[in-house]
């Protein structure tokens, strides 16, 4: 058993909590689970609220003052995660910066391993309810996803996107 799957199972929730406070100031529910990871780099005034799962197996950097809403499920792979300050980011989303290999046909797709891109979101963005965004999107600050939204591609900055997938509806002036 690796590591990481062995803090996982053993660090109890006001543990972790305790370890990323004194590490970066950031906010992490004990009711969150939240890999201890090196990987790990958050910055001042990030908080993460209850029931939110996040896996961290490659890079994953927020800025200051980042708000993750309740019931968030974030992976992040060999490609990284990298967020920006001010960013908020709402309840139920998902964030996975890795996928799954599908060309051999005949072939189970857990056999025939994962590729990794990562996910960039810019400054000031605001991730709305139930938004899942997936490996290789980039979001440009002041960008706006409405809530249920499928972000699999690049987001100007300043847009406002919606639909599955996601969509420019409106640039922000």
């Amino acid at each position: 058993m690796k590591l990481a799957q062995v803090a996982r199972r053993f660090l109890p929730g006001f543990l972790v909590q305790w370890i990323y406070f004194v590490r970066f100031r950031a906010m992490v529910s004990p009711r969150a689970e939240v890999e201890v990871s090196g990987h790990a780099r958050f910055g001042r005034g990030t908080v993460i609220s209850s029931f939110t799962k996040i896996k961290i197996s490659g890079p994953f950097v927020t800025g200051r003052r980042v708000q993750i809403a309740s019931n968030c499920f974030i992976e992040v792979g060999a490609g990284g995660l990298t967020i920006g300050d001010d960013v908020l980011v709402g309840p139920l989303c998902g964030i996975v910066t890795t996928n799954y290999r599908y060309e051999r046909l005949g072939v189970p797709m857990f056999e025939q391993g994962t590729t990794s891109h990562g996910v960039t979101i810019g400054d000031r963005a605001w991730i709305g309810a139930g938004v899942t965004i997936l490996d290789g999107a980039t979001i440009g600050p002041d960008a706006i996803i409405t809530a249920g939204s499928v972000v699999t591609h690049d987001v100007p900055a300043c847009a406002i996107v919606q639909g599955s997938p996601a969509q420019v509806v409106f640039r922000r002036r």
